[in-house]
């Protein structure tokens, strides 16, 4: 199994010494975040460049695999939720950890501590149990379809 903490620090302790090698990755970042700035780039894995510091207006979706906490966690979700056009007023967030805890922490110290029901939709969960609530109810007081041809045919 890979160690990635060893191999991001043989990296980096790679660039450190090698000015040529980070001029090369700077000239390579710039490119990628002019291709995502213009639409050329459907998707970006990142693991932290890219996380604080870069505004795409055009970033949808942000998939995180990562313990982000107060400043990096605000940072990295606010990529997603710059608007764009009426087409795109918010961004989605989809986490693979657990980030509730941090999220409200995080909240709580850059905005009103009480905001975090403001800020933040409901989980997907409860949104389904809210529309099949409504379907129920909806059955339940319009005929279906296959109501109205039976009691027609009756």
């Amino acid at each position: 199994m890979i160690n990635w903490t060893s191999l991001y620090r043989i990296i980096t302790g790679c660039l450190a010494q090698n000015t040529a090698l980070i001029a090369k990755v700077f000239i390579i970042t710039q490119d990628i975040a002019k291709r995502v700035r213009a639409g050329e780039v459907d998707i970006l894995l990142v693991v932290n460049m890219f996380l604080t510091g870069f505004d795409s207006p055009r970033l949808n979706t942000l998939y995180v695999d990562k313990n982000l906490k107060f400043h990096g966690l605000v940072q990295a979700f606010s990529r997603t939720n710059r608007i764009l056009n009426e087409k795109k007023s918010q961004g989605n967030i989809v986490c693979f950890r657990n980030l509730k805890a941090a999220t409200d922490e995080a909240i709580a110290l850059f905005s009103n501590k009480d905001a975090k029901e403001t800020v933040l939709v409901k989980p997907c969960q409860d949104y389904l149990e809210d529309f099949n609530q409504a379907v129920e109810k909806l059955l339940s007081t319009v005929p279906t379809l296959c109501r109205v041809l039976t009691s027609y045919l009756a």
